[in-house]
């Protein structure tokens, strides 16, 4: 082993130390025992008097008795791992998220019954809010040579390995849940970005379009627009760049689905999806594109998907050359479907349970494509076929 890597374990054995006597301390009841409310107050001055304004906010902190234990910057407030110099960032996050920002005047009977009020509130929800899953996950993402995959990739298996020796758990430390929906980490690129992968909805679907300001996606919602990026805490920016299977199942209202630049792999994801009639690529992707509302390769020799309310008559570009597995699953409504002189493969169960569909007009000779769309499991789908060429 490299001297520089000796280095590493060395520095995050001792930190992974650290963290289970600093465990010790954190938990959701000594969080509830020693929160505190706090009111803090003043004027923001300006060169110009006019924009002179007066700030009164309301916070939580954890009383000094704690901050003993485990030590805190006093310039930034930060709190330490175990009185090491490595910050508790999911610690500073869970008690700064109770923070209450306004521009009121002080006023000392009702603010300090208020700050008593929400004392007693905040004791009561960290309980609920704080998981030993996350803080165990932050931590190791916090660490450098977890995260840089260029210089220290080789050595993550083994700092997990001596991390579980020592706090035995059973956390995921390559998935987060981040505004409901759930992702698997990919590749790290330590500090620039780090690729992801959103494998399914927890619940309500989190807005993406905000970034998670409170405001959900409903179900019956009939657009949906994925973002390229996803800022989640501990692993700044992330890139999504692949949509795992059924992401999009059953989704009944949805109309519109939009896709970033960003993504480079897609699963079948939208079987179900039953007002669906268009699927929306940004044009910067270098990997997919979308022609009236169709999901095609970006050179658009590949169909991938076919909105299931597109249409009832659909003519397939000439130039496409294969037709993806399961690109028409699903498409009840479709009835006529016309397969250009180009088309060399149609895949497995590429048409799966489009019971609709009752005529194939084909530009090609039969002996000039392999057909394996009605291979397997096909639904009982049997269209008269019709060769033109």
């Amino acid at each position: 082993m490299r001297y520089q890597d000796e280095y590493i374990i060395r520095e995050s054995v001792s930190l992974i130390h650290a963290f289970k006597k600093h465990l010790e301390f954190i938990n959701a009841y000594s969080l509830s025992m020693h929160l505190v409310g706090v009111i803090r107050k003043g004027w923001v001055c300006y060169r110009d008097p006019d924009n002179n304004w007066y700030h009164k906010d309301f916070y939580a902190d954890i009383d000094d008795e704690l901050k003993e234990k485990i030590g805190v910057d006093k310039n930034s407030g930060h709190y330490y791992v175990a009185t090491t110099e490595f910050r508790d960032y999911y610690l500073y996050d869970l008690i700064n998220s109770f923070r209450i920002e306004t521009q009121e005047m002080y006023n000392a009977e009702i603010d300090e019954k208020k700050i008593k009020e929400l004392e007693r509130q905040w004791k009561s929800t960290i309980t609920e809010k704080y998981n030993i899953d996350e803080h165990i996950r932050r931590f190791i993402w916090e660490l450098e040579p977890f995260l840089d995959s260029q210089q220290y990739g080789h050595l993550r298996d083994r700092i997990l390995e001596l991390f579980n020796e020592q706090i035995p758990n059973n956390t995921d430390v390559y998935s987060f849940v981040y505004c409901g929906l759930s992702y698997k980490c990919l590749d790290y690129k330590y500090p620039d970005v780090i690729h992801v992968a959103i494998k399914r909805a927890v619940g309500l679907w989190g807005n993406y379009v905000h970034y998670g300001r409170d405001k959900a996606i409903r179900l019956d919602q009939k657009t949906i627009e994925i973002p390229p990026y996803v800022y989640a805490p501990g692993l700044k920016k992330c890139t999504i760049t692949e949509i795992s299977k059924g992401l999009f199942e059953s989704l009944k209202d949805v109309e519109i689905i939009r896709l970033p630049k960003t993504i480079n792999k897609i699963e079948w994801s939208f079987w179900n999806c039953r007002n669906l009639r268009s699927i929306d690529v940004a044009i910067e992707n270098k990997n997919y594109s979308s022609l009236d509302g169709v999901l095609y390769s970006n050179d658009r020799k590949v169909l991938f998907a076919y909105p299931c309310s597109h249409g009832q008559i659909f003519e397939v570009p000439e130039g496409v050359e294969i037709i993806e597995k399961y690109a028409f699953k699903g498409c009840v409504n479709l009835e006529m479907l016309v397969l250009p002189s180009t088309i060399k493969r149609i895949k497995l169960n590429a048409f799966y349970r489009s019971l609709g569909l009752k005529k194939i007009i084909c530009l090609c000779k039969k002996e000039n494509f392999v057909n394996e769309g009605f291979y397997g499991e096909y639904g009982e789908v049997n269209p008269q076929w019709y060769y033109i060429s």
